[in-house]
C-alpha cells in the first residue's frame, strides 16, 4: 500500500506532495522489515536462498516480474485510449483488444512443447523482445488511426506473451528440487500479482501524469475534452515506452539467466 498508493496518486497528489514521499518511505522501511525477518526465521514466507543460489530461478522470477509490469496495463489504458481519446464505442473497443488475448490462448499451448526441444531460455528472450516491439508501436498510434494498425501491435505483444509465459514457468519449475515446487509456484505467483499491481500503479501513474488534477473527470465526463483527451494520448505514448524499456530489460534477465538451473528430482 505504501508503495502503490503514492504510485497510482502521485500525478493527483503532485510528486511534491508531503503524504507521498512519507508513504514511499514507509513501503521502503516495510520492505527491509520484512527482508530482515525472513532472513532470521527458521522456516521463511519467502527462501531468499532461492534467488541467492540459483541464478536461473532469480532471473527467471525477475524476468517475470518485469513481463507482467511491462503488460498488465495495456488492457486498460488501451481500453481508455480507444474509448476516451478515440471515441470508439465499448463494442469495437472490446473487438479490437481481443488481438492480445486470442494469440496468446492459441500460441501457448505450442511455445510450450517447442521450449522442451528448443529450450526456454531463446523463447522467453524472443518473446520479451516481440513485447517490447509490440509496445513501441502501440505507442506510435496516433490520435486517429485506423482499426488495424492497432491490433496487429496487440497481437504482436500476444504472440511475445506466449512465446514467454509458459518457457519462462517450465524454466522456474524444472530449476528447483521436487520437494521446492510448491515453494517455486507461490514465488512465481508473488511476480505475477506483484507486476500487476506495480503496472497499474507505474504505467497508470505515467499515463494520467499529463492530465493534472482533476484531468480524469475532464475525460470521463459527457462529451469529454479534447484538452484532457491529447493531454492522455501524451501520458499513453509515455507509458508504453516506458512499459517496452521494462519488457527490453526482462529480454535482458531471459537471455543473461544462464542455460542451465537446479534439475528437479526424480
Amino acid at each position: 500500500m505504501g508503495l502503490l498508493v503514492p504510485l497510482t496518486f502521485a500525478s493527483e497528489w503532485g510528486w511534491g506532495s508531503v503524504r507521498v514521499w512519507i508513504l514511499l518511505v514507509l513501503s521502503v522501511l516495510a520492505l527491509g522489515a520484512f527482508q530482515a525477518r525472513e532472513t532470521r526465521a527458521a522456516v521463511p514466507l519467502v527462501d531468499l536462498d532461492l534467488l541467492r543460489r540459483n541464478r536461473l530461478f532469480a532471473a527467471a522470477n525477475l524476468a517475470a516480474l518485469l513481463n507482467y509490469m511491462a503488460l498488465y496495463a495495456i488492457a486498460i489504458l488501451t481500453a481508455v485510449q480507444l474509448q476516451l481519446v478515440q471515441g470508439r464505442s465499448a463494442k469495437v473497443t472490446g473487438g479490437i483488444m481481443l488481438g492480445q488475448p486470442l494469440m496468446q490462448a492459441c500460441l501457448s499451448p505450442l511455445s510450450g512443447r517447442l521450449s522442451d526441444r528448443v529450450g526456454s531460455r531463446l523463447l522467453s528472450t524472443a518473446g520479451m523482445l516481440l513485447t517490447t516491439l509490440g509496445m513501441v508501436l502501440l505507442s506510435l498510434l496516433g490520435h486517429s488511426v485506423s482499426m488495424l494498425p492497432i491490433v496487429a501491435a496487440l497481437a504482436i505483444v500476444g504472440v511475445g506473451m506466449a512465446a514467454f509465459s509458459a518457457p519462462n514457468t517450465s524454466a522456474i519449475m524444472g530449476s528447483v528440487d521436487r520437494s521446492q515446487l510448491s515453494v517455486a509456484s507461490a514465488f512465481l505467483g508473488t511476480m505475477r500479482v506483484t507486476g500487476q499491481a506495480l503496472s497499474v500503479a507505474v504505467l497508470g501513474g505515467i499515463a494520467a501524469s499529463h492530465l493534472g488534477p482533476g484531468g480524469w473527470r475532464l475525460l470521463l465526463r459527457a462529451g469529454g475534452s479534447p484538452q484532457a483527451a491529447a493531454a492522455f494520448a501524451q501520458g499513453y505514448r509515455a507509458a508504453m515506452v516506458t512499459g517496452a524499456g521494462l519488457a527490453l530489460l526482462g529480454a535482458w534477465a531471459s537471455l543473461a539467466r544462464g542455460a542451465h538451473g537446479r534439475p528437479a528430482k526424480p
